[in-house]
């Protein structure tokens, strides 16, 4: 994950504990057809609301990381 100056990508791992225990785990597909962990916590950067988003892969090792602040209106 080469995240150099991409905050939505390149957030603190401080934070990455924190919302493992305060997220919501499920399964989804992906593009691939295969089944993955998702981990999502609502939260905010710089002020702007969004969801962290986590994948997990299958030999669990989180391998995309994401704050997502696209909220539908």
């Amino acid at each position: 994950m080469n995240t150099a100056g991409d905050l939505y990508h390149g957030f603190p791992s401080l934070v990455d504990d924190v919302l493992a225990k305060s997220g919501q785990w499920f399964l989804r597909a992906g593009k691939d057809g295969k089944v993955y962990e998702w981990l999502t916590a609502p939260g905010t950067i710089n002020g702007e609301k969004g969801v962290f988003e986590y994948i997990k892969n299958s030999a669990g090792s989180i391998n995309h990381r994401l704050f997502n602040n696209f909220i539908p209106k």
